[in-house]
């Protein structure tokens, strides 16, 4: 029940959020720049992740947003992902 209820708290979320982009960064950027690169253009709409590849030598020359539809099947989820954890997402979700 501890575990529970510190995993849903906040604070928790955003901890890990960090982390789990942290390590996604380092091993990303390490592969890109043994491919030669660079200078990407990056899929996302985590502001971390472009702090977390710039971090690693990777410069991050644009970034292309990831649209999709709300429905009621993903609205409450996409309204975390921006109001908790930052993403960028249409302040109308």
């Amino acid at each position: 029940l501890l575990l529970f209820e510190c995993r849903s708290s906040d604070r928790f979320m955003r901890h890990e959020a960090y982390h789990t982009i942290k390590r996604w960064a380092y091993i990303g950027a390490q592969i890109l720049a043994d491919l030669g690169l660079s200078s990407i253009r990056l899929l996302t709409n985590n502001p971390r992740k472009i702090v977390g590849l710039d971090g690693h030598g990777l410069k991050v020359a644009e970034r292309v947003p990831i649209l999709c539809e709300t429905n009621k099947y993903n609205t409450k989820y996409l309204r975390t992902k921006r109001d908790k954890l930052g993403h960028f997402l249409s302040s109308t979700i």
